[in-house]
């Protein structure tokens, strides 16, 4: 392993469950969640992370908050819980959201492209910043898994 470390030209750190060992992300290897994300999701986010929404997020579908189609990614800090309804809402263009790379800790803005109304939505069990901006600065890339 040494030998191996001394002759590596760059590292690639990939952050991990702290009990589990898996991967928090999977890039755009894969649309589906994986069953661990899913669950470290519903555990962060407890309901729909839509304002004022209080459905709880066992009943949740997992949101690419950046659009697969428009090349988002399927991890821990790219997605969120949201009940069918709003889920649906999203896709339809009844609003719009995005991360707050301010809060640095998975806050969400929503905004309504009618009246350009925006409310911020905070997870329960927030994100250390920190660590969320470098996994999203590191999964900025296709991982190697």
């Amino acid at each position: 392993m040494s030998q191996l470390i001394g002759r590596a030209t760059a590292f690639r750190a990939v952050l991990t469950d702290p009990i589990t060992g898996y991967p928090l992300g999977v890039g755009r290897k894969s649309y589906r969640v994986p069953a661990h994300i899913r669950e470290l999701i519903m555990l962060r986010d407890q309901q729909c992370r839509h304002p004022g929404c209080e459905r709880p997020a066992a009943a949740a579908e997992m949101d690419h908050v950046d659009p697969w189609a428009n090349g988002g990614h399927t991890g821990y800090a790219e997605m969120v819980a949201k009940c069918p309804e709003h889920h649906r809402g999203k896709t339809a263009g009844w609003y719009r959201d995005q991360f707050e790379p301010e809060a640095g800790d998975g806050s969400l803005t929503f905004e309504d492209p009618r009246s350009g109304q925006r409310r911020t939505s905070t997870p329960p069990f927030p994100m250390d910043p920190k660590a969320w901006e470098a996994y999203r600065v590191e999964n900025t890339v296709e991982p190697p898994f």
